[in-house]
């Protein structure tokens, strides 16, 4: 059985997870193409709730101080009226939608409060699938236009158009923030109410894989790309183990800081031969984390430690 998160106990449900997306296109296009390319402290597994930072003032267990971390980022977020569209898509999957435990409540609760903020986005067909699908450009255009065509291929029509671009841009090779987004754009896609062709329902896999070996390779070297790929891997791969689920969330609790933030986040991000430097970003790392660790509370909470 799972133990509640918050001070009730409640139990922990499995819950459909609910897609929902915003923002204006300029937005959604200079914020995404800054997560394009690119100090942690450590908990201790079985205590969780002590790192160099000092925030905790008495031992928890490893899955208490998961959910410690979580009710304390919550508070920090309440604080925030827009994410980023992908934030805010993150934060739409994390969520269990049927659960009446108090984080998953607040969690409800604000992102019902902040989707008006983005009523404006083209991009809003992820979260409302009665607004129409956007019309794709024929052409791809070069640096962050590119992106956001690529982007928008996810949702946009017609169909065959879609799929080309699609298969454009997974024929590209990237890594790090290019290669999330190549996944997250079949996924969104998949999630718009389309099958994908075999090619690239394919492609999705082993763009799976390729992000676990990425974040394999990692280290422990906290980064907003870090939360971005722990994010995907605790949602989507359904062979993850559950050892390096654990060593990466122990890496999330020891970089969290007493605010509740996963402090600053600065990066230059470049595609298709335009850079643009990412400096003090910390919502988007938030919210990568937020994620990370509710999933992984839905998939591995009590398992029994070594």
């Amino acid at each position: 059985m799972m133990n509640g998160i918050g001070a009730n106990g409640a139990a922990i449900r499995r819950g459909s997870f609910l897609l929902k997306y915003a923002r204006r296109l300029h937005a959604w296009v200079a914020i995404l193409v800054l997560l394009l390319i690119v100090p942690a402290g450590d908990a201790d597994p079985k205590v969780g709730g002590q790192n160099e930072k000092g925030f905790f003032n008495h031992p928890l267990t490893f899955d208490q101080a998961v959910e410690s971390a979580l009710n304390r980022s919550m508070e920090r977020l309440e604080s925030v009226s827009r994410l980023s569209t992908q934030g805010l898509y993150m934060l739409q999957t994390a969520q269990d939608v049927e659960s009446e435990i108090e984080f998953d409540r607040n969690l409800r609760s604000y992102l019902e409060g902040v989707m008006p903020e983005h009523r404006l986005d083209p991009y809003l067909r992820i979260a409302d699938k009665t607004l129409p699908r956007p019309e794709l450009p024929q052409e791809l255009g070069s640096g962050v236009s590119r992106l956001g065509v690529f982007l928008m291929a996810s949702i946009g029509v017609p169909d065959n158009r879609a799929i080309e671009h699609l298969r454009t841009f997974l024929g590209e090779e990237h890594s790090a923030y290019g290669l999330t987004h190549q996944y997250l754009v079949l996924e969104w896609y998949e999630k718009d109410g389309r099958k994908l062709p075999p090619d690239l329902k394919g492609a999705k896999k082993r763009m799976l894989r390729r992000i676990y070996e990425e974040q394999r390779a990692a280290g422990e070297d906290f980064s907003d790309l870090y939360a971005e790929r722990v994010h995907l891997l605790m949602a989507h791969h359904n062979e993850l183990n559950w050892a390096d689920a654990r060593d990466w969330v122990r890496v999330i609790l020891g970089s969290q800081e007493e605010s509740g933030d996963w402090g600053e986040q600065s990066w230059d991000a470049t595609f298709d031969g335009e850079t643009i430097p990412v400096r003090g970003e910390v919502i988007h790392t938030h919210v990568m984390c937020v994620s990370a660790l509710r999933h992984y509370l839905d998939r591995f909470y009590s398992i029994e430690l070594e």
